[in-house]
């Protein structure tokens, strides 16, 4: 059953399908899946002195089979035998099934993870995936204030935007969450203090121990020819949380590796032997390939072209800072230019001859 507006138990509420021959909804807003398919179903509520008029739209991914099995928007709800489920709650197996039945996420599984899973080092092989898939598919909308809608409404997560292949900062790092949740990989998504300029979200991955930002929008919509994302480190780990990482949600945690205990101040390690950096730099053949690499005073790692690595490549950079447009975050510059004195100051020793 989906009642988009069940904290307002007085506010009249019509539901209409979008195709009764995939989906049908009750005047209570119970769904009944007829058929597979895709479709959408809507939620309309008249104009009140609290509310303005409002219609919500729920994309439906429709695999009714004998146990009525289909997945919603709204951070990716999958209902089966009537019951609701979140994303993690079903056996693994069972989920990563269904999602081989949608035809973006099946792509993405075979045609790019599945091929590169045995080639690359796992962690490689699924950033590699994600970041040629991603290019190739999404496209980023800036005009956020287009998109202003009540809370429910708001809710549009990684099922609606892969329906319409574009979306907002939250939207993307939902995503990207839930397919690195989909290779194994532990990732979470966390987000920057609300400023008078900006807002935003995006991931955290962990890799052999260490942490790593992971700016969606340079990573899955205008990935550059080559890129460099340095580690946290205890220095900057600790320098992060409350000024540019805010509270912060764990969608897809797994075991022992990122989970809602975690103190961001404890993610950090010391660079002071080696610092390993994620390197990612487009081929002859159009397509991306990620790799990690590890800088030591007997070890300078070089770009494809035979170029070594450059002390100012190795950034922290983010979408809220690494831009010229009206998305800038005057208030995060600073702390960024900040956290990478303190990064330039670990890393340095180990580029010296």
């Amino acid at each position: 059953m989906w009642k988009p507006f069940i904290k307002y138990p007085d506010l009249t509420v019509s539901y209409r399908s979008g195709d009764q021959g995939i989906v049908t909804i009750a005047e209570d807003g119970t769904i009944t899946p007829v058929k597979k398919g895709e479709t959408s179903v809507y939620a309309a509520t008249p104009r009140t002195d609290t509310f303005g008029a409002c219609e919500t739209e729920l994309f439906l991914y429709v695999l009714p089979e004998e146990n009525g099995l289909y997945l919603t928007d709204t951070t990716c709800h999958f209902y089966y035998n009537g019951k609701e489920y979140q994303p993690g709650e079903l056996p693994f197996d069972t989920e990563k099934e269904l999602c081989l039945t949608h035809p973006a996420l099946k792509r993405f599984i075979e045609d790019y993870l599945s091929p590169l899973q045995k080639k690359l080092e796992p962690t490689e092989a699924v950033l590699t995936a994600i970041l040629n898939y991603g290019s190739q598919y999404f496209d980023k909308n800036f005009p956020f204030e287009k998109y202003g809608s009540s809370l429910e409404s708001g809710k549009t997560d990684w099922m609606l935007l892969l329906y319409r292949k574009q979306g907002l900062c939250a939207y993307n790092a939902s995503l990207l969450c839930y397919l690195m949740y989909l290779s194994g990989l532990p990732a979470m998504q966390v987000d920057s203090p609300v400023t008078e300029s900006r807002a935003h979200s995006w991931n955290l991955i962990e890799h052999n121990g260490f942490y790593y930002n992971l700016e969606e929008y340079h990573f899955l919509h205008k990935p550059r020819e080559r890129y460099v994302i340095p580690p946290l480190s205890k220095k900057t780990a600790a320098y992060f949380p409350g000024h540019i990482i805010g509270q912060y949600a764990v969608h897809f945690p797994q075991s022992g590796k990122l989970d809602e205990t975690m103190k961001f101040e404890d993610l950090g390690r010391d660079l002071a032997q080696a610092c390993p950096v994620l390197m990612y730099e487009r081929g002859k053949n159009g397509e991306y390939l990620v790799r990690f690499e590890e800088i030591r005073k007997d070890h300078i790692p070089v770009w494809a072209d035979g170029t070594p690595l450059k002390l100012e490549e190795i950034t922290y950079k983010n979408m809220e800072t690494d831009t010229d447009d009206d998305q800038y975050n005057k208030e995060a510059k600073p702390l960024f230019d900040e956290a990478n004195k303190l990064l330039w100051e670990e890393i340095r020793p180990l580029m010296e001859k």
